[in-house]
């Protein structure tokens, strides 16, 4: 059965060419669209003599027709009728999954109701483990449901000001955006593994894309003091996202924290960032400046103008003799004296 139109998942264009292809890519974005087709699906042998097989024929013709023409709401109450007749029936299953996944990409897409796929999808599997279609329909739908959710994620971008003139933050509503976003990523997972969704996830989690959501204190993550308030633990979060990844993939490796806010100074005179000094005073700048009120502001302003001062130091050999008998050891001993 050939749809007769089919849209891109992520950003909704008509998709053309796509007859007798497994997959197609999209002009406008060029993300990938899986194409997919109706599940064939007969009434079981054991319920044609207590039901009336014309009713029920006649139920999946109609619903055939509806996803053919696009007309995933209709074709999704049409399922739900047939199986009320065949409650057992995998194919029947398998294209309620793929008309729930098409009415969810029709407007915002939530993690609670995307779930109803996987429930779907985990109905057909327990009536039908040896289904030869089953397979080919998880891995359709859960690719398509991951681009879809991470075009929407890429578009993203900074909607808030932290001082009224620069859009430099994100706002609540993005917030709460990025955590069904990575709600549904990890669905995407559960739906049909790929190491592609899960790596996407910890990713950003671990602060390499949109959002820092952990700070490292004392050498150990820690949720950022702001997630307060989404009810969200980035850090367990990450953590099981990452053994998850491990258990399909034993090769995976996950990603470092980005070395974000380096003692930019210290580490042009002392040559490394991960010199002993160089450490002690990160320690300190994370576990007694920024725990001050003054704290955040001073460690922009360093970041500003340390930068630029390190360019000279680090091509200097004076500079850097200067330095360390200036700033750096003074400091290093005031970290000894404080024992913050």
């Amino acid at each position: 059965m050939e749809l007769l139109n089919l849209n891109c998942v992520s950003c909704g264009a008509s998709l053309e060419n796509f007859e007798g292809k497994n997959k197609v890519e999209c002009d406008f974005c060029n993300n990938v669209t899986k194409v997919i087709r109706p599940v064939t699906v007969t009434l079981d042998e054991s319920v044609k003599g207590t039901v009336d097989v014309d009713k029920f024929n006649n139920l999946i013709s109609i619903m055939d027709k509806s996803m053919i023409a696009g007309n995933y709401k209709e074709a999704y109450d049409y399922c739900n009728k047939a199986l009320e007749i065949d409650p057992s029936n995998a194919s029947l299953w398998e294209n309620k999954a793929i008309c729930s996944f098409w009415i969810r990409t029709d407007s915002e897409i939530i993690g609670t109701e995307a779930k109803e796929i996987l429930t779907y999808l985990n109905a057909a599997k327990s009536a039908n483990p040896n289904s030869e279609t089953y397979e080919n329909t998880a891995s359709s739908i859960a690719s398509n449901l991951f681009f879809a959710v991470y075009y929407k994620y890429l578009l993203k971008s900074f909607d808030a000001s932290s001082n009224n003139q620069d859009w430099d933050s994100w706002s609540k509503k993005s917030i709460k955006e990025f955590i069904s976003y990575l709600s549904l990523m990890d669905l995407c997972f559960e739906i049909s593994p790929s190491k592609l969704y899960l790596e996407t996830a910890i990713d950003e989690l671990t602060g390499l894309d949109k959002v820092d959501w952990i700070k490292i204190k004392k050498g150990e993550p820690q949720n950022q003091d702001w997630l307060k308030s989404y009810s969200f633990d980035a850090v367990k979060t990450r953590a099981k996202y990452i053994q998850k990844l491990k258990k399909f993939d034993s090769s995976y490796q996950e990603p470092d924290f980005p070395k974000s806010g380096w003692c930019f100074i210290a580490t042009a005179t002392m040559g490394s960032y991960d010199h002993p000094e160089v450490m002690e005073l990160r320690n300190f700048r994370d576990n007694w400046i920024l725990e001050k009120k003054w704290g955040e502001n001073f460690v922009t302003w360093y970041y500003d103008y340390g930068a630029i001062a390190a360019k000279y130091i680090e091509k200097s050999y004076l500079l850097k003799k200067v330095c360390y008998l200036l700033i750096v050891k003074p400091l290093v001993l005031l970290t000894k004296i404080i024992k913050y």
